[in-house]
Order: C-alpha cells, then structure tokens, then sequence
C-alpha cells in the first residue's frame, strides 16, 4: 500500500498541473491524454491492490453516518 499512496501523490500533482491548465484554458489533446491516462492507470491498479489484498485498506477507511434529511 505505501507504493500506491506514492504513485497515487504523484498523479494527484500532476493532476494538479493540469488542472491549472485547463482554468487558464491552455489544455492540449495530450494534456487530456495524459490526464485520462493517469486517472484510468491507478483506478486499474487501485482495483488490483484491493482484489489481491482487501484487509490492506482497512486502516485507510473513514466510518461515513448516513444523513438523515
């Protein structure tokens, strides 16, 4: 789990670049390559580490109350 909070702050910051881009309308077809990329990657490999270890999010895992409206 420790390799995919790196790889998971690595792609967030890049997100981050991107995301500046975009407000300041400077995005490219391979920005939105890229950024479709990164985000398609670590859902994969997110799916995989949960799949092969499903205990190891666990200590990560926030309890959310239903709302009650």
């Amino acid at each position: 789990m420790d390799n995919l909070s790196e790889r998971l702050k690595t792609g967030a910051a890049v997100l981050a670049q991107l995301e500046l881009k975009r407000n300041q309308s400077a995005m490219t077809q391979d920005d939105y390559d890229e950024e479709y990329g990164i985000l398609i990657t670590e859902l994969w490999d997110l799916e995989e580490d949960i799949l092969s270890d499903p205990g190891a999010l666990e200590p990560h895992l926030i309890r959310v109350r239903p709302r009650c409206d």
